[in-house]
């Protein structure tokens, strides 16, 4: 059936479809990133000012993941063991106490997000406005 193409034939197509696939990848979802490779611009990042704040940010940040993995882990775990309601929150509060630093700034919003979606996914819980203002009591 397929005897009147050689493999020299074959491979030429292949290859010839492979570099127009990518050429169409590269200008579908990195045109700017092509255009400005091609004209010779770079994309370079604008120092800070303030090296402290980056840092503080960066310490913030190394934080939060901490908090957010540890949460994870817990919320794992209390799924397992089906814990009621008010041992969840009593557990959960007792950790955001570690991490006071984190109440009344945009964090807060994050880790209360992160925590209803374990708390609703993980555990069937659904935690109130009432509870949210329970747990970041310290």
């Amino acid at each position: 059936m397929f005897t009147s193409v050689s493999w020299q034939q074959y491979l030429v197509f292949i290859s010839i479809t492979a570099v127009i696939y990518y050429i169409y990848i590269l200008l579908r979802y990195y045109r700017n990133e092509v255009i400005n490779f091609i004209k010779g611009i770079k994309n370079t990042p604008v120092p800070s000012k303030e090296k402290n704040n980056d840092k503080t940010i960066t310490t913030q940040d190394a934080t939060l993941n901490e908090l957010l993995g540890e949460l994870k882990i817990f919320f794992q775990l209390a799924s397992k063991r089906n814990y009621p309601k008010e041992e969840l929150m009593m557990a959960v509060k007792l950790k955001l106490r570690d991490y006071g630093q984190f109440k009344n700034t945009p964090f807060e919003i994050a880790v209360n997000n992160f925590i209803a979606t374990e708390s609703d996914n993980q555990c069937s819980i659904h935690l109130s406005e009432d509870d949210w203002r329970v747990l970041w009591m310290g």
